[in-house]
């Protein structure tokens, strides 16, 4: 949705974005606050309220759900962290307008979120036993 409606200015913003993402991912106590700000921002580019509005409420649970917590704290601890290709995949597609191609770059992305997240919590897994 975002591949249609997007501005010139908001993938400036992604850009700049991505680039805080990598930064973030070389300080020793990087935060994914960019990494939350690149998917609230696209999902404000779709201009779907509905989107926005699940987008924003999942980042939210990211933080207040305490199994969301957990799994997101042993995907630190394993030095799991925002992979900037998968999210510039997302903005060249987006750069392009072709709907198609960023919705398999999301897929890919959200796709590789999961497996790394289940990585992270199966090698915790086989450490405390």
């Amino acid at each position: 949705m975002a591949a249609t409606q997007i501005t010139d200015g908001k993938v400036r913003e992604l850009e700049q974005l991505i680039e805080e993402i990598a930064r973030e991912n070389t300080a020793p106590s990087g935060t994914e606050r960019a990494d939350r700000e690149f998917h609230i921002a696209l999902a404000r580019a779709t201009r779907n309220a509905a989107l926005i509005e699940i987008v924003e409420r999942l980042w939210m649970l990211r933080s207040t759900s305490p199994e969301a917590s957990l799994l997101h704290e042993k995907a630190r601890s394993a030095n799991i962290k925002p992979v900037v290709d998968e999210h510039m995949a997302v903005l060249t597609a987006l750069r392009a307008r072709d709907p198609a191609a960023a919705r398999a770059a999301m897929r890919n992305h959200l796709s590789a979120v999961l497996d790394s997240l289940l990585f992270a919590t199966e090698e915790r897994a086989v450490e405390v036993t």
